[in-house]
């Protein structure tokens, strides 16, 4: 098996020297020209050496043309995204996100309508809200304490006033006796 590939790697280097046109021995040619892989690969670079020669000596032809009228339909025609229309509307909406993101714009959604307004202006009208409605609730409650507070005052007054008159009544009885 070594002796195998040591025969296939000295038809490589045979085969490398003979590419470079250097002289190899009648035998080692022969054997190349005798194995079927290094035989088809010396064909072959045969009549690749003839093609590049046939070639060098025949002139070719290339026709005149202009290269620049086969691009002018295509330069003519403006694509959508190369409108002036769509870069202003980009700019625009550029514009309006570094607007926004630079002086810190909320967009707030109401009962009224839709609004922008800055996060701080935000921020205090949700407090005012929340202290508006803290307010109501205590007074809510300070009112229905108060109601309570004055009906149990009714009260107390009126038990107070039916004794007084008990008392006066049965002090008079007591008197008259």
């Amino acid at each position: 098996m070594t002796q195998h590939n040591d025969n296939e790697q000295v038809l490589e280097s045979s085969f490398n020297d003979w590419l470079m046109g250097k002289d190899i021995p009648e035998q080692v040619l022969v054997q190349l020209q005798m194995h079927p892989v290094w035989s088809e690969r010396m064909l072959a670079f045969s009549q690749l050496e003839t093609m590049a020669e046939q070639a060098s000596h025949e002139p070719i032809n290339v026709p005149t043309w202009q290269k620049d009228q086969g691009f002018e339909q295509h330069l003519k025609q403006i694509s959508w995204w190369q409108q002036q229309r769509l870069s202003l509307v980009a700019l625009t909406f550029s514009v309006f996100a570094c607007v926004i993101m630079l002086f810190d714009l909320r967009i707030n959604l109401a009962d009224g309508g839709m609004t922008i307004a800055t996060a701080d202006v935000l921020q205090k009208q949700k407090l005012e809200q929340q202290f508006a409605n803290l307010a109501q609730q205590n007074n809510e409650l300070i009112q229905t304490r108060l109601d309570n507070f004055q009906a149990s005052q009714q009260q107390n007054t009126a038990q107070l006033v039916s004794y007084v008159l008990n008392n006066s009544r049965l002090e008079r009885k007591e008197d008259i006796q």
